[in-house]
């Protein structure tokens, strides 16, 4: 029985929070001076969504096996569809209310953004961004899950093809790493080939090798140490040296920085995570992650309409800003994201 790997929950714990933190400060362009800036400070944290992918496509690897012996597309894809539908939907819905009372209470729309229905059809369906649609901006991070769900169907048509052509599918996922690196590196904006889409590829596609990669190769010690060593390095470089590696970051993130730090939490301090308090806010990270920017647009809308005694350009603020994030992602799951997924599995057996 696959048990629940709660270490890579840790990780996306902390990768959820950064985010968080990354979008308050890029939202209300406040910069915390002599402290650290998730936005327009020394790193751009908005790189932390590759970890997603990476973890995304780590967790796909056991598919392959299914689909080569026959997992029905409809199948593999409707049940990824309606894990994510549902809260797309009901935020997208929210995001749109608060963009109504954003320019009822400023007089002006929020980044010249408009109330969509077309937005909130394609978002809800996960394919505003990546596709060949434009993004409408409608409840922006969850772009992501937009590129997800790309990535999912060329993951399952590049297995199907392997296996009617008789090829290795992992030469085809390592030709993603490099389409998604050459879109990247020469600024393509087709569809299904621009700027949102290629970072899905090369790390979601990276994320599936490296799953294989460690199921195949046993992890010693004294690499286990050099796994813990690499990010407390490249983060010191990072922070204390101007301009280093500036071009190509992304890649050294994706290719050696987050590989190196899921081998030290898997195999250095996974004994220190197994708890199944981690995996249950693994599972809440997922909604927090959805509605921590309807949540920040509600606290800016709220702190000026009502004149609540806040600034919002304090560190402190951020922190409370966080904690709500988590309060509100953990009623989502308790009372959104668990019922529905436990229908969806009643009624469509056929996806479960």
């Amino acid at each position: 029985m696959k048990t629940r790997e709660y270490e890579l929950d840790f990780l996306k714990v902390v990768a959820t929070i950064l985010i968080m933190f990354h979008h308050y400060q890029q939202d209300t362009r406040v910069f915390f001076e002599g402290k650290i800036n998730f936005f327009n400070g020394k790193f751009y944290f908005g790189l932390v969504v590759e970890l997603f992918f990476i973890l995304s496509g780590y967790f796909m690897y056991d598919y392959i096996k299914k689909i080569e012996e026959g997992y029905p597309f409809p199948k593999f894809y409707v049940k990824r569809l309606v894990r994510f539908f549902p809260l797309l939907f009901i935020s997208a819905a929210c995001y749109e209310v608060i963009l109504n009372w954003f320019e009822q209470v400023f007089l002006y729309k929020w980044s010249d953004i408009s109330i969509s229905l077309w937005g909130l059809i394609i978002t809800s369906l996960g394919i505003q961004a990546g596709w060949s649609l434009d993004n409408p901006v409608i409840n922006n991070p969850t772009w992501y899950i937009s590129v997800l769900m790309l990535c999912y169907v060329i993951f399952y048509f590049l297995i199907y093809i392997a296996k009617r052509l008789n090829l290795k599918v992992e030469y085809l996922f390592i030709v993603m790493i490099f389409i998604g690196m050459g879109i990247r590196d020469f600024g393509l904006n087709l569809p299904f080939l621009n700027a949102s889409s290629c970072r899905g590829y090369y790390a979601f596609f990276f994320g599936v090798l490296f799953a294989e990669f460690l199921r195949k190769h046993k992890i010693t010690k004294k690499e286990t140490l050099i796994c813990g060593l690499v990010p407390i390095i490249l983060t010191l470089l990072i922070v204390y040296t101007e301009c280093l590696m500036v071009k190509g970051i992304d890649y050294v993130m994706t290719f050696v920085y987050y590989p190196a730090l899921i081998i030290f939490c898997k195999y250095g301090i996974g004994n220190i995570l197994n708890h199944p308090f981690i995996g249950l806010m693994g599972k809440i990270s997922f909604d927090v992650f959805i509605w921590h920017h309807p949540v920040n647009m509600f606290m800016i809308i709220a702190i000026y309409r009502f004149n609540i005694p806040c600034n919002i350009y304090r560190f402190r603020t951020m922190l409370i800003y966080a904690l709500i994030c988590w309060v509100v992602g953990t009623i989502s799951y308790i009372c959104i994201d668990k019922p529905i997924a436990g229908l969806i599995k009643r009624k469509f057996k056929y996806i479960s």
